[in-house]
């Protein structure tokens, strides 16, 4: 959907990557592994000492809960690739 940004994250890859599919598939999940982390501890921090009301209180645990679900979903993605066969 985003070719340009696909290509500008991926792009310093290129030398491991090379033709392999799994190299590429691998490259962009680590990538966007780190990049929810970071987003977690982002979210995690802004959320931390402030006077919310109720509801902002409820919609920001719902997004950590909808990072942290990502970022299982991530790490069982790259452990899936690491288990195909050649």
């Amino acid at each position: 959907m985003y070719p340009d940004i696909c290509y500008k994250t991926l792009s310093s890859y290129a030398g491991t990557i090379k033709t392999n599919p799994r190299e590429l598939a691998n490259a962009a999940l680590s990538v966007s592994l780190k990049e929810v982390q970071s987003t977690s501890a982002l979210v995690q921090k802004l959320s931390k000492g402030r006077d919310f009301r109720p509801r902002e209180a409820g919609a920001i645990r719902d997004c950590v809960e909808t990072i942290k679900d990502s970022v299982d979903d991530l790490q069982q993605s790259l452990a899936a690739i690491k288990d195909l066969k050649a």
